[in-house]
């Protein structure tokens, strides 16, 4: 885990975990946006 990582001052394995959590979520943050577009298409008009 990140805090491990950070407690252990292994700052590589950190900066992964880290950047890793973040890829995580923006793809949820991804599926999220979709549903809502989804749902609420006339909200969403180009």
């Amino acid at each position: 885990m990140q805090v491990d990582y950070r407690l252990k001052q292994d700052w590589a394995s950190e900066t992964r975990a880290y950047d890793d959590g973040l890829q995580h979520v923006l793809l949820l943050a991804d599926i999220l946006a979709e549903g809502v577009v989804k749902q609420f298409p006339e909200k969403f008009q180009e």
